[in-house]
């Protein structure tokens, strides 16, 4: 009971009580700044969270390593693994950051935002998003699973806590909402660093030989998986933005972010159980299927349970989180939350089937993203067509990957 208590439900409860501080994140904005500052914001944020996509698979990956590394030698410490990623994230996020200044013009044009300092602070945002997940590599690595989750749930529960002071109190914007969302990066980074301080100076061992290769060969494939789905989480915002008048935006921001909620639960999941998968699934096809057809099931159920109540209460539920100047961004909300409901079966798919040999979903998601992006810009989508060419999408891959999958 003990190890569910710590191994599970404390992890799963840091990282969605950070999603509920999310959450309120976006109530606080709804409530402080206009819906064109509000679509704004989320555009960039879906901007960050697409172009950092690749750094959200550093704990797993930092985890491979670290499990490369006591396989050569068991009694080898984590210090090499700690500085060796710590020094290819930094360098990772400095040259993405400098690649957005350099198209800093593009950028602003692009998502319709004129000055300069807001565009600034997103080439940072975006560079910190890149090195924060790196800390809780370390920690999974460790299986210290409570600091791996203190540290993925601590961004959003500080970006609330600084978006309270530099939003509603000094009253600073879109600005200020960024710069309350960059803050909690350089701390969870900074704790997290400090923590392992100890253990990045046992330089005892080293890497086994061919580390890179057999890293590579499981984090390219992962990065760009993952990049995919996050596009599908975060692509829809952003081409909304983009084709749409920055007011509608700002309804259809609202609605995404809500909409989300049945994606977010269920994706806890994956993480969670990621690990015990592999472990557990390499005694037959049988024993890894069944853990499978459990785990989406799982899934399937939350996401659903969480959907349903969305659909039929949208209106109060926009009502109470923005007020009434929101109400544009109810039917909206339905489509996005039965979107991300089928988003989280997807996602947890593509999770769980990274650990069955030779399961390929780039061939499924690549085409699928491609799609839906061309069918947007294609129709010069309105906000809801938007939302209904994401749903059909994501559905199709779905069914597609899970029936690969128990095939």
């Amino acid at each position: 009971m003990t190890r569910f208590l710590y191994g599970y439900l404390a992890p799963v409860f840091l990282i969605n009580f950070g999603n509920a501080c999310a959450y309120f994140y976006q109530i606080l904005l709804a409530r402080s700044l206009s819906p064109a500052d509000v679509g704004a914001f989320n555009a960039l944020l879906g901007a960050t969270t697409l172009l950092a996509a690749p750094a959200a698979v550093a704990p797993l990956t930092v985890s491979h390593l670290a499990m490369l590394q006591r396989r050569h030698d068991p009694n080898a410490s984590l210090g090499p693994v700690v500085a060796l990623t710590a020094q290819f994230a930094l360098i990772s996020a400095v040259g993405i950051a400098a690649v957005i200044l350099l198209l800093s013009p593009l950028v602003g044009s692009s998502l319709k935002i004129e000055n300069h300092i807001t565009i600034v602070l997103f080439s940072v945002l975006v560079g910190l998003n890149v090195i924060y997940p790196v800390a809780a590599g370390w920690y999974q690595a460790t299986r210290r699973t409570i600091a791996m989750s203190a540290i993925l749930g601590g961004v959003p529960i500080l970006r609330f806590v600084f978006g309270v002071l530099l939003v509603a109190l000094f009253g600073l914007g879109l600005d200020g909402a960024l710069i309350a969302s960059l803050l909690p990066c350089v701390v969870v980074f900074g704790a997290g660093l400090a923590g392992c301080w100890p253990i990045s100076f046992r330089w005892r061992g080293r890497l086994p030989p061919g580390y890179r290769e057999a890293t590579l060969r499981f984090m390219v494939p992962a990065a760009i998986a993952t990049t995919l789905i996050y596009a599908l989480f975060n692509l829809d915002v952003i081409l909304v933005r983009m084709l749409r008048p920055p007011e509608e935006s700002g309804y259809y921001a609202l609605a995404a972010v809500l909409g989300r909620v049945p994606f977010l639960f269920p994706a806890a999941l994956a993480n969670i159980f990621f690990a015990e998968i592999d472990l557990e699934g390499s005694n037959g096809k049988g024993s890894w299927r069944s853990q499978f057809l459990r785990q989406i099931i799982t899934t399937a159920a939350i996401a659903i349970a969480i959907a349903i109540p969305m659909v039929l209460f949208a209106e109060p539920l926009v009502i109470l989180v923005a007020g009434e100047n929101y109400l544009p961004a109810v039917p909206l909300l339905r489509i996005c939350a039965l979107a991300m409901a089928s988003l989280a079966v997807l996602n947890n798919a593509v999770v769980v089937g990274m650990r069955k040999p030779g399961f390929r979903p780039l061939p499924i998601l690549g085409p699928g993203v491609l799609a839906f992006v061309l069918l947007c810009v294609a129709f010069s989508a309105s906000a809801s067509l938007v939302a209904m060419l994401l749903g059909g999408t994501i559905l199709v891959m779905a069914v597609a990957v899970v029936a690969i999958l128990i095939c």
